[in-house]
């Protein structure tokens, strides 16, 4: 009997991209960019709306390596661990970045380099485009998508009337909410495990 499946994203979720980003951002900010950078620290997609930081991120995501050393954000690493005790099939579900192709090969390094080797990993779907990232994610079937981004998590609800979200939180998704989604803030993971079990009967 198939186990059902659990998707998770993993810049966000399984990958600290947002102290990633933050680490090396701080290092090319001008004296006065300092302090907001240092304010928004946990949320670069807001960061990203000013023209000279979304440049520097381009910069700082194509250096050699980049994507392969981001660390474990553990709030994620705390559903996985909880999904795969209930008993789904856990799956990886990530964007690779367009016109990036060195990210594409760095991402799978980074799955095999945190599951010890190619042969423990989950299965990993890599889904792209230049605009159409939400609707892709939105067609890979699963149970649950466990995201911290809202404009993938949400087109994916829509589309799976069944499915459940788990967003893990951070700044940029305060105050979303969603009849078929719970939020993951890393104090309550029994909540996240009830719901989970509701959608793995």
């Amino acid at each position: 009997m198939n186990k059902p499946i659990a998707l998770f994203d993993m810049d966000g979720t399984l990958a600290n991209y947002n102290l990633g980003i933050y680490r090396d951002l701080i290092k090319f900010a001008p004296r006065e960019w300092e302090e907001h950078i240092h304010e928004t620290h946990d949320t670069s997609w807001a960061l990203e709306d000013t023209p000279w930081i979304k440049a520097a991120t381009k910069v700082i995501k194509r250096q050699p390596g980049w994507w392969l050393n981001l660390p474990k954000l553990e709030a994620g690493w705390d559903v996985y661990r909880a999904a795969e005790a209930i008993g789904f099939q856990n799956q990886i579900l990530t964007k690779g970045p367009w016109g990036n192709s060195a990210a594409w090969s760095e991402k799978v390094e980074w799955v095999w380099k945190h599951f010890d080797g190619p042969r423990n990993s989950p299965p990993l779907t890599i889904v792209s485009g230049s605009n159409i990232a939400e609707e892709a994610k939105q067609g890979i079937y699963g149970r649950i998508l466990v995201e911290d981004y809202i404009p993938y998590l949400e087109p994916w609800l829509t589309k799976r009337p069944r499915g459940l979200g788990v967003l893990i939180d951070n700044v940029s998704n305060h105050g979303w909410t969603h009849p078929r989604a719970v939020r993951y803030d890393g104090t309550n993971i029994e909540e996240v495990m009830e719901r989970m079990k509701e959608v793995h009967k």
